[in-house]
């Protein structure tokens, strides 16, 4: 006999925790889509992923998801210049996107205090820099040429604890 697939984010296994799992219920979702439930347990064991799949499909939450999961397991506190995710997006609007959905995920969670930072055009250099020396990043989302931009520029940001990257 073979097994169901799990279509529930609470079924998914690894686990989800209980503040990520409330984090999703903000979203309005209540099963995940084919995409989400190949991806997100794959992800959080920590396996590369290759994801293709059309608009509309979810897939910034199946990375978002675990990538906000892995952060808030890792068993040391982030210093605020630890970088522990980055996303790279090939477009402004589409890391806006992808920035607000880690920014419901952290605003719903609790435990561990997780900066979040959008490095994205429409912003001088200079001032993004010096937001980043003040609050810091654990999770960065932002465009190539801007990511690089401002990398180069705040060396105090540190990516020895990265623990995903997407692109």
């Amino acid at each position: 006999m073979s097994s169901k697939p799990v279509t529930k984010f609470d079924g998914v296994k690894p686990a989800l925790s209980k503040s990520v799992l409330a984090a999703i219920d903000t979203f309005g979702f209540t099963a995940m889509t084919p995409v989400q439930a190949a991806t997100i347990p794959l992800f959080l064991g920590h396996k590369d992923v290759c994801v293709e799949a059309t608009t509309g499909s979810g897939k910034t939450l199946a990375f978002a998801i675990p990538v906000y999961e892995i952060l808030l397991r890792v068993d040391n506190q982030f210093r605020k210049n630890d970088v522990g995710a980055m996303v790279i997006a090939p477009t402004r609007e589409l890391a806006t996107q992808i920035f607000s959905v880690f920014e419901q995920l952290n605003s719903v969670t609790h435990g561990k205090d997780i900066q979040l930072a959008a490095l994205i055009g429409g912003v001088s250099v200079t001032s993004s820099a010096a937001q980043l020396e003040e609050s810091g990043a654990n999770i960065v989302v932002g465009t190539p040429g801007r990511i690089m931009d401002t990398i180069n520029r705040c060396t105090f940001l540190s990516f020895k604890a990265l623990e995903g990257l997407v692109m």
